[in-house]
């Protein structure tokens, strides 16, 4: 699930700050990842917002914790997964990130028609819940996901994790316990919509 997703312009998520919490540095330099909106592929370049003393950075990451056998990287955690996996529980514990993003796809329907879908929460301004690990080329990424919302589970039964501004800063926040954010953030979220490429 979730092979792709539709991220902003960055110099957007710097100038309206998509509700993230605190002073926020950025230290991304491409031009194209700031100016340009676009899809973004398992193992390449995108962004993440960390914490850091007194605020949030945005910094570049690529998606997906590299390791030999995952030919396309570790691009997703399983939420329910976390607090039992050796890879991913030290991350959920001490290094959460935001992903910023306008959409996630899936693809469902017969190989040679299969139909593409964007799906994102109803409310205008979200990140995705990740978790970040630092590597030799750079920082990388992955999205946690949860099952689906109903009002889009017929597309697929899992998606990523979406954090409005009032669950954002918690899930940053490693005093917080990352289960519990992620049920209160669960909770909260009322709606989501699914289109296709027809109806766009």
């Amino acid at each position: 699930m979730c092979g792709t997703f539709y991220a902003p312009a960055l110099k957007t998520v710097v100038s309206r700050r998509a509700g993230l919490p605190g002073a926020l540095c950025n230290l991304v330099q491409d031009d194209e990842l700031l100016e340009q909106a676009h899809t973004v592929y398992p193992l390449r370049g995108y962004a993440l917002v960390r914490a850091e003393a007194g605020g949030t950075v945005l910094a570049p990451a690529r998606w997906g914790w590299q390791r030999s056998f995952a030919k396309r990287g570790l691009t997703l955690a399983r939420d329910d997964r976390l607090g039992d996996s050796g890879l991913w529980r030290p991350a959920a514990a001490t290094r959460r990130c935001l992903v910023p993003a306008l959409a996630w796809h899936e693809w469902t329907g017969p190989t040679g028609s299969r139909q593409r879908w964007s799906l994102r929460p109803q409310r205008k301004r979200f990140t995705l819940a990740g978790l970040w690990e630092a590597t030799p080329a750079g920082a990388a990424f992955a999205i946690v996901t949860t099952a689906a919302h109903p009002t889009i589970a017929q597309v697929h039964d899992r998606m990523p994790v979406a954090l409005g501004p009032d669950h954002a800063a918690a899930w940053l926040d490693s005093e917080q316990d990352w289960d519990a954010v992620l049920a209160r953030a669960g909770a909260s979220e009322a709606d989501y919509r699914a289109t296709t490429d027809a109806d766009d």
